[in-house]
């Protein structure tokens, strides 16, 4: 009867080992797949961060390039009137010494 109940007694702990063993490797197993999840959304997280910044350079650069563009606009069309008074003041210049 000790035997039987021993032998009883050896095939619950028996049981119970292999649950726990198997409880175990599915939370490792599970622990592994959030740490891979965590790991993708890491790297996601860091790949549209660096978008997000690659996308602000340019828009950085677009703007400072229109910025750029509308001052050598604004030198080209100063140059310009500055070109038109001297000729205005050369030709007020030549009347008034026919004038003379």
């Amino acid at each position: 009867l000790i035997a039987k109940v021993s032998e009883m007694e050896e095939k619950v702990l028996k049981f119970e080992r292999e649950e726990e063993k198997a409880r175990l490797l599915k939370e490792a197993k599970l622990q592994k797949e959030k740490s891979k999840a965590d790991e993708l959304a890491d790297k996601q997280r860091e790949k549209d961060s660096e978008k997000k910044r690659r996308d602000e350079e340019k828009a950085a650069k677009k703007l400072e390039a229109a910025k750029e563009r509308e001052e050598a606009k604004r030198k080209k069309d100063e140059e310009k009137e500055l070109e038109k008074m001297k000729k205005k003041q050369e030709l007020e210049e030549k009347e008034n010494k026919r004038k003379a």
